[in-house]
């Protein structure tokens, strides 16, 4: 049995990604959601090699805990989104940044959950 070298992780953090998902009577839609995104080493440091599956949810041990994490996402959301595009062949599954579509920006409805975050 051959082990599998897994690559090296420099770090990881939430961001919003994109996946085009087949609709049953057939079509496409759009979904956004926040993954975790986990990084490589060296040259590839700044690129996600992999992510999760499926969408993160908020959770913590302490409120404390719960509130950090909520911050971590909406921090996502103030990074540029990225879409997850379907590897073909010998092409791997990958992340590139969405050429269109504009970010989520920090604006007055947010303020309500920053101060809540202070609490």
């Amino acid at each position: 049995m051959t082990k599998k070298k897994f690559p090296a992780i420099s770090g990881w953090n939430h961001r919003v990604v994109k996946r085009t998902v087949s609709l049953p009577g057939g079509g496409t839609e759009a979904v956004f959601a926040i993954h975790e995104v986990y990084y490589g080493t060296g040259a590839k440091r700044n690129v996600g090699h992999s992510w999760t599956e499926n969408p993160v949810h908020p959770q913590g041990e302490t409120l404390d805990e719960l509130k950090r994490e909520l911050t971590m996402m909406y921090q996502a959301t103030l990074k540029p989104t990225l879409e997850e595009v379907r590897g073909t062949g010998q092409m791997k599954d990958r992340l590139v940044p969405v050429k269109s579509g504009r970010r989520v920006r920090s604006s007055r409805r947010f303020s309500n959950l920053r101060e809540l975050m202070k609490t």
